[in-house]
């Protein structure tokens, strides 16, 4: 199969954004390794991305700002409350920014939408 440029770059671009870097440094600190070099957590990274995408797609039109920065914090572990202080917004609107990612992710928790994140960047 021969990759398009185009295919290439969205590659490259999905395999740093940031639910790829979450979620490799969560893997390798559940691993044992709670303090991952810059190339351990790059190798697990491309790993991922190698397994999980197969053809990228692109919902970064679909979420807004403040719904990116929750799903991304929400992959991180961090409860509404800690959400909400990071936003400087209230519980009540981090609350309506997870409806809306799991009405427009076709999703029914955040776990499901934090995954659909992972694997389509």
């Amino acid at each position: 199969m021969v990759k398009t440029k185009q295919e290439t770059l969205r590659k490259t671009n999905l395999i740093d954004s940031p639910f790829f870097k979450v979620f490799a440094k969560n893997y390798l600190d559940y691993l044992g390794n709670s303090n991952p070099t810059h190339k351990q957590l790059a190798e697990i990274q491309a790993l991922l991305s190698n397994t999980w995408i197969r053809l990228p797609i692109c919902f970064d039109l679909r979420l807004s700002e403040q719904e990116k920065q929750c799903l991304y914090l929400s992959a991180q572990g961090k409860e509404v409350k800690e959400i909400a202080a990071f936003l400087k917004v209230s519980t009540r609107r981090v609350t309506q920014h997870r409806q809306s990612i799991f009405q427009k992710l076709n999703c029914k928790n955040i776990t499901s939408a934090i995954i659909v994140g992972l694997r389509f960047g």
